[in-house]
């Protein structure tokens, strides 16, 4: 909506144009449609990293990997020393199943932010993708507090993996999870893939309904598709489900146009 104020005061904003690419992209806005405002964005301000990156995004989301990837490389070229550009990077090479580089790119966000959660929570999955789970067990990982339960998991600590979903589970429906800064939509999340990790659909599925309904802008929700999930039940319900969320969303976004 703000997006479309600012555009309405001024048609070649390329900022705007940037922001409604970012928040279509999460909102499962069809492909052509938001791709339109991604290149009249740049169009516009070429030497926007911001533009480039969150092109990426949407490019990411459609599995485009050499196109994300190449944008994601322009937005660094153009901003080499903002975490964001890194951390964005990341998150797409994640989604893309590209492991050692969202490593790389996840270490040089942490290098120039070290207190970055999405950064740190990126290397995690990381490292449990390319088989170095024991790495991660011992970070502490804020609002992805169930992404090293699925390290413990994966190491075998099956009894400690549980106690700490059952902490952090009881944490985020009280409302007292202490990272105000994140609120609940990536524990949320976090709780999701590690249900969905271990085979159980039916709360994975709920807590990714409770993610979404706070923000649907947790890179754990956006790469469902990637090898991340590879353990997830295929069952017709849970996929169902998922695609109900993001009928869902764009559903809001069409009603507030």
């Amino acid at each position: 909506d703000m997006a479309d104020a600012a555009l309405a005061l001024d048609p070649d904003l390329a900022e705007a144009y940037a922001a409604r690419t970012y928040s279509k992209t999460f909102l499962w806005v069809p492909f052509e449609e938001v791709a339109s405002d991604a290149q009249r964005a740049i169009r516009l301000e070429p030497n926007s990293a911001d533009a480039h990156g969150w092109y990426a995004h949407l490019l990411a989301r459609e599995r485009r990997s050499d196109e994300a990837l190449r944008e994601d490389s322009i937005a660094i070229g153009l901003d080499p020393l903002a975490p964001g550009r890194r951390t964005g990077s990341a998150g797409n090479a994640l989604i893309l199943d590209r492991y050692e580089l969202a490593l790389r790119e996840a270490d040089r966000a942490l290098a120039l932010a070290p207190d970055l959660p999405v950064a740190e929570a990126t290397r995690a999955i990381a490292l449990l993708m390319l088989g170095r789970a024991d790495e991660c067990v011992s970070l502490q990982l804020g609002p992805f507090e169930g992404v090293r339960a699925l390290c413990l998991h994966q190491c075998g600590e099956i009894v400690e993996a549980s106690a700490l979903v059952d902490s952090l589970s009881g944490s985020v429906l009280a409302g007292t999870f202490p990272d105000s800064i994140h609120g609940m939509a990536n524990p949320a999340a976090s709780m999701a893939t590690y249900y969905g990790w271990i085979g159980d659909a039916e709360a994975s599925l709920a807590w990714f309904e409770r993610s979404v309904a706070l923000s649907p802008a947790t890179v754990l929700f956006w790469g469902l598709e990637s090898d991340l999930l590879v353990k997830f039940p295929r069952d017709a319900a849970f996929w169902a489900g998922i695609e109900r969320l993001r009928e869902d969303l764009r559903r809001r976004a069409r009603e507030r146009r």
